[in-house]
């Protein structure tokens, strides 16, 4: 064997990552893992090879929804190289990947089961997509995405959202909590969006499951407030700009509506270009559900969105923004159209 890719679901989906590991002399490819159960700690150094992991919204069973869990240690390896993306498969299940599980998952919520596409159609989904990362792994070693500037909201017939992991440069980083930064008639805060009571993003649902997870909240009630990022950077010859960033579904801020966004860099000369991002930006989407009270006992509770969201990857072509020096960037901003919202930003990179 010489060309080698692993595909598991569940608990599956996090086995391939170890067997992947054990059978490091055969060399793999490439891995696929669908819906994975996290049941312990993945090993150290696994290998270094182009990964995507699917998440089904309305997951019944892995209900922490712990592939973004595995994409964020994936991420954060130092070691790697190889690029990794996030499939949020909006309207997915646990069960619907397989032709075995023909019940509904065992802890699915009676309100999401009319919400949940056809097995039909999530099994033609995983079909569609492991051929196209298959011959992208083994064509160029690359994931399905990882090169693309547009990022889709939609995969065969089914609505996505996507974040990926490639080789790029962080030019903010919420993890980081730099002070430097600066904010116009709008609030910024790091919060961690914790799935434990050290939890500080409020009911902002964060799937995964993590203990820590940082975040900035950006929170406005003014039009065109703003968030500037200072920076002494060359963007000259790269790519793209990558923001991580999701609308925070449960803040009443954002009125059940979709969020717009401008990015405007700015050059030491004082010269800039901003870039309006397309209405509907997925990223920026409202996400429907209700805040659940959990109570904790002794008059306390932890609220928590009933629909989780995973960051969402923003790509923009360094080459639209026009008339500014790409050499030699010492701004970033971020302004918000609308009268209120609010968003949470992990981190702003350069491709």
């Amino acid at each position: 064997l010489d060309k080698v890719i692993f595909i598991g679901h569940s608990r599956a989906g996090t086995d391939i990552f170890e067997i992947g590991k054990s059978l490091s002399e055969i060399g793999v490819d490439g891995f696929i893992s669908v819906a994975p159960a996290l049941i312990s700690p993945l090993s150290e150094n696994l290998p270094d090879v182009p990964t995507r992991i699917i998440i089904p919204q309305f997951d019944g069973d892995v209900v922490s929804l712990d592939g973004a869990k595995i994409f964020d240690e994936l991420e954060n390896d130092n070691y790697r190289n190889s690029p990794a993306e996030l499939v949020y498969l909006k309207g997915g299940n646990h069960g619907g990947f397989s032709t075995a599980l023909v019940r509904p998952d065992p802890f699915a919520d009676k309100e999401t089961l009319t919400k949940i596409i056809s097995p039909e159609k999530q099994r033609e989904f995983l079909t569609n997509y492991a051929i196209s990362f298959i011959n992208s792994a083994l064509e160029s070693g690359e994931t399905v995405f990882s090169t693309k500037q547009d990022l889709p909201d939609t995969f065969s017939g089914c609505d996505v959202l996507l974040q990926v992991d490639s080789k790029a440069e962080t030019l903010f980083s919420a993890k980081q909590k730099e002070n430097n930064f600066y904010t116009e008639k709008a609030k910024a805060e790091f919060v961690n969006a914790s799935s434990t009571l050290e939890n500080a993003a409020g009911a902002f649902n964060l799937a995964g499951g993590f203990t820590q997870y940082d975040l900035m909240k950006i929170v406005w009630q003014s039009e065109n407030s703003s968030i500037s990022f200072e920076q002494n950077a060359n963007l000259k010859g790269r790519s793209y700009l990558q923001i991580d960033i999701a609308q925070d579904s449960s803040d009443e801020l954002n009125k059940q509506q979709n969020q717009d966004m401008i990015v405007k860099l700015e050059d030491k000369n004082g010269k800039s270009s901003s870039v309006k991002l397309p209405s509907n930006t997925t990223a920026l989407q409202w996400q429907e559900g209700q805040i659940k009270h959990i109570p904790l006992g002794q008059d306390k509770e932890f609220l928590q969105y009933s629909t989780p969201v995973t960051m969402g990857t923003i790509r923009i072509n360094i080459d639209d923004f026009k008339g500014v020096d790409l050499s030699m960037i010492n701004k970033i901003t971020l302004s918000f159209p609308k009268s209120s919202g609010s968003v949470m930003l992990r981190e702003i990179q350069v491709v």
